[in-house]
């Protein structure tokens, strides 16, 4: 820490002392390096001061629009955004980079796209950047992580094969990394989810149709099978007892008050069996992206 204030602090020295030092009746004039404006930047990047970091690195494309450094200031003004939480931000930064810069900064831009559409619930732009960096250049530093998140979102998409796919792709071109010794023993998770038997929505709804509660059962929540059973099953003997009795009016109200709770019984087993289905995936995905260290 103080290293880095102390650092600042020369920088800002330096700027100071690069204004020239007026003769009596002379203009001042202020001279900032690309090196200098760059440099302060940077350090705000260091420190986790992004949005300075944005206004430094603003400053340095104004003042030296036609610097070499450009690409790589763009994507580190995306980066400050993205480590700032704003990702729609920097999914705008990274894409320009992506675009017009075709450069040394275009693996990480599109990594680092791929990772703020992960964040957005965009799983599918999300799968598309990953593979553009494995595409662009299999042997940058992101192409692993870019695997890893291909399997990810491809399990969000609830495309298994492409899930269990992108994990084959990962173990074998990149056998002695973290991420490839990872995949490998990940593998057969996937495979045994993969087959894994599912819930039928229709079954369980119309199981519970039948006989209200029995959908519940099918999907193992037994407490809500019970109540389902138990409730259903007062109003429909209420009804039957009115009925009986011939008082229709009786029957009728019993069997209107009812009705909501039989058709939210069918609809709620119906809906348990596609969370059942459902938190198959959530599981696998929780420890796939445990094993894979992919904490981005």
């Amino acid at each position: 820490m103080i290293f880095s204030l102390l650092r600042k602090a020369l920088l800002l020295t330096a700027l100071l002392l690069a204004m020239a030092v007026p003769v009596l009746g002379e203009p001042r004039t202020l001279v900032i390096t690309d090196e200098l404006q760059l440099g302060l930047a940077d350090s705000f990047m260091a420190e986790g001061e992004y949005y300075r970091a944005i206004t430094e690195y603003k400053k340095f494309l104004y003042f030296f629009p036609d610097a070499d450094q450009t690409a790589y200031v763009q994507l580190q003004i995306g980066m400050a955004y993205y480590h700032g939480g704003e990702c729609a931000q920097a999914i705008k930064i990274f894409a320009t980079v992506r675009q017009h810069y075709p450069s040394e900064q275009f693996s990480t831009a599109a990594f680092y796209e791929g990772v703020c559409r992960n964040r957005l619930k965009d799983p599918q732009l999300a799968r598309d950047n990953f593979e553009r960096v494995v595409a662009s250049d299999p042997g940058a530093n992101q192409s692993a992580d870019a695997l890893a998140g291909v399997s990810l979102t491809a399990l969000d998409l609830g495309d298994w094969a492409g899930s269990r796919q992108a994990l084959e792709r990962l173990a074998g071109g990149y056998p002695e990394t973290s991420q490839g010794k990872a995949a490998q023993d990940a593998l057969p998770l996937v495979k045994d989810a993969e087959v894994r038997p599912r819930k039928s929505l229709l079954a369980a709804g119309a199981m519970s149709a039948i006989v209200p509660g029995s959908g519940y059962i099918y999907t193992e929540r037994y407490r809500d099978g019970l109540m389902s059973f138990l409730v259903n099953g007062l109003f429909i003997a209420g009804t039957v007892v009115a009925i009986d009795h011939e008082n229709y009016p009786a029957a009728a109200l019993i069997g209107g008050a009812g009705l909501p709770f039989y058709l939210g019984n069918i609809y709620g087993s119906a809906n348990a069996a596609n969370k059942w289905n459902m938190n198959i995936a959530l599981e696998l995905r929780k420890e796939l992206a445990l094993r894979l260290n992919f904490n981005f």
